[in-house]
C-alpha cells in the first residue's frame, strides 16, 4: 500500500545506477515531486546520428509492473503518430540536456523507462534505482537546458498536403510545396516566418535556393539547381500570361494555402515539448493560466499576409506568410534553402 510519505514528500537524487542504457545517455537527476517524477538526462550524439526524438507511449514502469504515463517532454520533441517531429544535432559529440516527465511515482523504487522495446535505438533504461541516503536541491529546469537549444524539425499533414516546420534560436519556419500549372509550371512554396528573436531578421529572396535530384537512364543521380523567382521576375511572367485581374484571383486562392501553413504553424508554436519553464510550471501546479497567456502571446502577435514573398525586414513578433514560385523540373527529391539569420533552413520534399 503506497502511503503520503511514499508519493508526497519531495526528494530528489543525483547518485542514479541502471542495469542497462543507450550509452550515449546519463541520468542527471531524478526528482519526486507531488504531480510528478521527473528524471533529468544527458545525452552526447554519436558518429552518424543526427537526430533524436522521444515517442508519446513513453512510460516508466516499476518492479509490479504498474506504468506510469510520459506526461511532459522538455528539451526533447515528442514524436507522434500524427506529427513527426525530432531534433537535429550540429555535429557528432554534441552534448544536450533535456527532461522527460512522468506521472507521480513511489520514491525509492527501481523502475524502468520504455519508449519502445522493438524500436532500434529506444530510450529504453532498465532498473533505475537512486540512493535514498544522498539527497540533493532541486533541479532548476531552465537552467538545466539553458545552455542547449535545440533545433527542431517536424512534419505532419494539412488536407493531403505535408507541411514541414523548422524551429531554431526563435525562428519558426513553415513550409508546404505544390506543382501547379500557373503562368507556366511552378513549384509554389507556401511558408510562413514566425520571428520570436528579440530582434529583426531580414528575409531576402537571394538567400533562398533550390535543387532538385535527377535520375538518368543508367541510374545515376545528380543534384540541379533550380531558379526561384524573385518578385519582380514573377511579375513579368504574370503580364504576359494573363490579365492583373486574374492575377489576384490567383494570390487569393494561393493565400489560402499559406493561411494553412500559417494556422498549423501557429499550432505548433504552442507545443511544449521544449518550452522548459511553461511545461514544468504547467506540470508542478496545473495552472492552465500558464497555457491561457502563451495563447494569449500568440494572439498578440502581427499578422502579415504578403502575398508573393518579397524581401522584407521582419520585426521581432512580426508572423510573415506568403508564397514563391521555383520553376518546374521534374525532380526526385527536391530541397529548398533559407538562409535567415545567418542560420540555414532546410527542408526536403
Amino acid at each position: 500500500m503506497l502511503t503520503t510519505n511514499n508519493l508526497g514528500m519531495l526528494a530528489q537524487y543525483k547518485y542514479v545506477t541502471t542495469s542497462s542504457m543507450p550509452e550515449q545517455i546519463k541520468i542527471e537527476q531524478i526528482d519526486y515531486n507531488e504531480n510528478s517524477t521527473v528524471v533529468s538526462m544527458s545525452c552526447v550524439s554519436q558518429e552518424g546520428k543526427t537526430w533524436m526524438n522521444i515517442d508519446d507511449g513513453t512510460f516508466a514502469q516499476t518492479a509490479d509492473g504498474k506504468r506510469y504515463p510520459m506526461t511532459n517532454s522538455i528539451n526533447l520533441p515528442i514524436n507522434t503518430e500524427a506529427e513527426y517531429r525530432q531534433m537535429e544535432f550540429n555535429h557528432a559529440g554534441q552534448k544536450h540536456h533535456f527532461a522527460l516527465v512522468f506521472a507521480p511515482m513511489p520514491k525509492g523504487e527501481k523502475f524502468d523507462i520504455i519508449e519502445n522495446e522493438d524500436k532500434y535505438e529506444g530510450l529504453n533504461i532498465h532498473d533505475i534505482a537512486v540512493d535514498t541516503a544522498q539527497y540533493c536541491d532541486k533541479i532548476n529546469i531552465d537552467e538545466f537546458i539553458r545552455d542547449y537549444p535545440i533545433k527542431e524539425t517536424g512534419r505532419f499533414i494539412k488536407d493531403n498536403v505535408d507541411v514541414s516546420y523548422i524551429k531554431s534560436n526563435g525562428i519558426t519556419l513553415t513550409t508546404c510545396v505544390q506543382a501547379k500549372k500557373q503562368y507556366g509550371k511552378y513549384y509554389i512554396v507556401s511558408m510562413n516566418l514566425i520571428n520570436q528573436t528579440g530582434k529583426s531578421v531580414l528575409l531576402n529572396m537571394d538567400n533562398i535556393t533550390a535543387e532538385g535530384d535527377v535520375t538518368d537512364e543508367y541510374g545515376n543521380t545528380k543534384a540541379v539547381q533550380l531558379q526561384v523567382l524573385d518578385s519582380k521576375t514573377y511579375d513579368k511572367v504574370v503580364k504576359k500570361k494573363q490579365n492583373w485581374n486574374n492575377f489576384w484571383v490567383t494570390v487569393g486562392e494561393q493565400m489560402l494555402v499559406a493561411d494553412a501553413v500559417y494556422s498549423s504553424a501557429d499550432y505548433s508554436g504552442r507545443t511544449e515539448s521544449y518550452n522548459g519553464a511553461a511545461a514544468y510550471l504547467a506540470q508542478e501546479k496545473a495552472d492552465d493560466n500558464v497555457k491561457a497567456y502563451a495563447n494569449k502571446q500568440a494572439q498578440r502577435r502581427e499578422k502579415i499576409n504578403a502575398g508573393y514573398i518579397k524581401n522584407n525586414t521582419v520585426k521581432d513578433g512580426i508572423e510573415y506568410s506568403g508564397f514563391f514560385n521555383i520553376k518546374y523540373k521534374k525532380v526526385d527529391q527536391l530541397r529548398i534553402r533559407f538562409m535567415i539569420n545567418g542560420e540555414p533552413f532546410s527542408f526536403t520534399y
